[in-house]
């Protein structure tokens, strides 16, 4: 229309009802008190992290493999630290085979990581409950099946 010149202030939508498109002022005040709140909660973090270094934080999980018809019950394991990524341990059984576990120690790891993974390897072995011991060392290229 105005391409052509005509003016369209006169043009109106059919139905268009002002009113039943508003948001009730509560819905917007509710909504601008949630943005707020995120937005302090986001740049001034009233606490941190709730794991200590030297603590393990893990995450359990049950997994099944529909193509296979297998049911594998895994634990992944970090250990908290300020100075690297972590030890990683992994704990994981199926329906196929029994508790195995592997240990990682991460590229650039501390003393501490690499000695409590060193000394997780060496229980890990001595372990009967154990299937497959898996370590991955990183930091000295050391891997063992």
């Amino acid at each position: 229309m105005r391409w052509r010149g005509w003016t369209y202030s006169a043009l109106r939508e059919p139905d268009y009802d002002a009113g039943y498109l508003t948001q009730d002022k509560r819905v917007t005040n509710h909504i601008g008190r949630i943005c707020d709140m995120t937005l302090e909660r986001y740049f001034s973090p009233k606490h941190r992290d709730p794991f200590k270094p030297g603590t393990f934080a893990f995450k359990e999980r049950d997994i099944f493999y529909d193509t296979d018809m297998i049911r594998e019950r895994r634990k992944d394991s970090v250990m908290i630290c300020e100075e690297c990524a972590g030890l990683l341990i992994i704990e994981t059984s199926s329906s196929v085979n029994r508790l195995s576990v592997c240990i990682e120690i991460p590229v650039g790891a501390c003393d501490r990581c690499r000695d409590e993974g060193l000394r997780r390897l060496e229980d890990g072995r001595k372990k009967d409950g154990y299937k497959h011991v898996k370590f991955i060392n990183r930091r000295d290229k050391v891997y063992l099946p």
